[in-house]
């Protein structure tokens, strides 16, 4: 049994009793001191027989260390890799809140190793530990309708390695989710090309295009019902009413020149009316001439 004295938030101090002799490689003893955080999952409150009341911790993988502190790089990798396993058992558990926050924590560890000046065993061990984080952080969103986080870390994984077909087939996931069904088709395709054999992509694939197929004939049907429902103005027959039918009003006189006049009148009307109407005399022709303008027009 170990014991600490620790202080919460609200700097309420209280005894923490660790009834564990393996914390490693959760946490270790020598990392309980002041100005460090420990955070306890799902803890305890134990009444003693000495009257004592604090935590009493019986799991190691039920505490993590903050990231937000200076440790050497060998620590940091060794935690990380303990969240990471507590990640995993979280997902398998379909408890994927509590995967993505131990994988998170896993994650700021890992970035907490610096690359400049690192030796290349702690490099290489960072990138084996990030690859996989990011793919399994991006699962553990996936399954929360968190599409956007998905392609965001599958991205981070292939900075680290291009040719991870998981990565772009959650990735085709995601944008299909999104109705980005040309992207989609586009990772898919790049899964395919690294996993041929792959069921799951070859079915995501299939699914895909079939949605594709459906959008397309449903874009169909709408244009061609737009079309039907509004035709061409240009092309739709006049509404013009032809003048009334009735008894041709007598011309007044015009004087000379009246005939050559009205003979000019009648083929002009004729050219311009057509069947609607033949004009005679000058003076129809100027108010037919402006209805025919304001129809037309």
């Amino acid at each position: 049994i170990n014991a600490e004295y620790m202080g919460d938030t609200v700097n309420d101090v209280r005894s923490v009793f660790f009834y564990t002799d393996e914390p490693e490689p959760h946490f270790s003893l020598d990392d309980l001191k002041e100005g460090n955080i420990i955070v306890f999952r799902d803890p305890n409150l134990h009444f003693f027989m000495d009257g004592q009341m604090g935590l009493r911790c019986e799991q190691a993988d039920l505490v993590t260390i903050s990231p937000n502190h200076n440790f050497q790089p060998a620590r940091r990798l060794v935690y990380a890799a303990a969240e990471k396993d507590s990640g995993a058992t979280w997902y398998q558990k379909k408890k994927w809140e509590e995967a993505v926050i131990r994988y998170d924590a896993a994650m700021r560890h890992c970035e907490g190793v610096p690359l400049e000046g690192a030796s290349p065993e702690v490099v290489a061990r960072r990138r084996e530990l990030e690859m996989p984080i990011f793919l399994n952080i991006a699962a553990a969103c996936l399954q929360q309708n968190k599409y956007d986080d998905t392609i965001k870390f599958c991205r981070k994984a292939l900075e680290i390695n291009p040719d991870l077909p998981k990565a772009h087939f959650r990735i085709a996931q995601s944008q299909t989710k999104l109705r980005q069904f040309e992207m989609a088709e586009e990772s898919y395709l790049q899964a395919i090309k690294l996993a041929p054999a792959d069921k799951l992509i070859i079915e995501g694939l299939r699914d895909l295009r079939a949605q594709m197929r459906e959008r397309r004939q449903a874009e169909k049907k709408l244009w061609a019902g737009k079309f039907k429902s509004e035709p061409n103005p240009s092309l739709s027959p006049s509404t013009a009413k032809p003048p009334p039918k009735g008894k041709a009003k007598a011309a007044p006189t015009l004087g000379a020149g009246a005939d050559a006049g009205a003979a000019r009148s009648k083929v002009w009307g004729a050219t311009v009316a057509g069947a609607l109407a033949v004009l005679t005399v000058g003076v129809g022709l100027g108010m037919y001439a402006q209805r025919m303008t304001g129809a037309l027009g």
